[in-house]
């Protein structure tokens, strides 16, 4: 599953899709929008995306970690838009 959502993510979805039966567990990363970064206040990010290029870029990088840690599940979400903190 890879998906680009201008909603927030369900991130009980992406763990149901990444999970596989033989696998002992599922690691998941979620990011967040800090509170500060090089000492500036952040306020909001913006995250825009053409979806059909950044899809295609998305799978190459799961096929590689495929091939690297035979991944025997998996699942990507990322969100574009406005995010605010």
């Amino acid at each position: 599953m890879i998906e680009l959502t201008t909603q927030p993510i369900d991130t009980s979805k992406i763990i149901e899709a990444a999970t596989a039966r033989q696998a002992g567990a599922v690691s998941v990363f979620i990011g967040t929008v800090r509170n500060q970064t090089a000492g500036k206040e952040v306020v909001k990010l913006e995250y825009e995306a053409y979806e059909p290029m950044a899809i295609n870029e998305i799978q190459k990088v799961i096929d590689m970690a495929k091939e690297k840690w035979n991944l025997t599940g998996w699942a990507f979400s990322h969100r574009t838009g406005t995010l605010m903190r």
